[in-house]
């Protein structure tokens, strides 16, 4: 999987899919919370769009799937750029 990472007021995102898939973004989040020992700790869900915060660490991670902008994992925490640099290479790798 082809993802981008982009960088906004000095945090960094990760374009996953560019397509508003709910069945990948259950996976991603399944592997996520597997992979690196994530809690999901916030799960909103409405008719074109989910908001999922995940534990990693002292971390909290946004992955965000909306209609039009497909998946994207960031968050608000700019001490967080290498874990989500990190994330992205593994679910670019797997």
């Amino acid at each position: 999987m082809k993802i981008e990472y982009s960088s906004i007021d000095e945090r960094c995102e990760v374009a996953i899919s560019k397509d508003a898939d709910w069945l990948l973004f259950d996976g991603i989040a399944d592997a996520i919370i597997s992979r690196f020992k994530g809690k999901l700790v916030e799960r909103i869900d409405g008719l074109d769009e989910r908001y999922w915060d995940i534990e990693i660490g002292r971390r909290i991670v946004t992955l965000h799937l909306q209609h039009y902008l497909g998946i994207i994992l960031f968050s608000h925490d700019k001490e967080a750029n290498d874990l989500i640099k990190e994330v992205g290479k593994y679910i670019e790798q797997n």
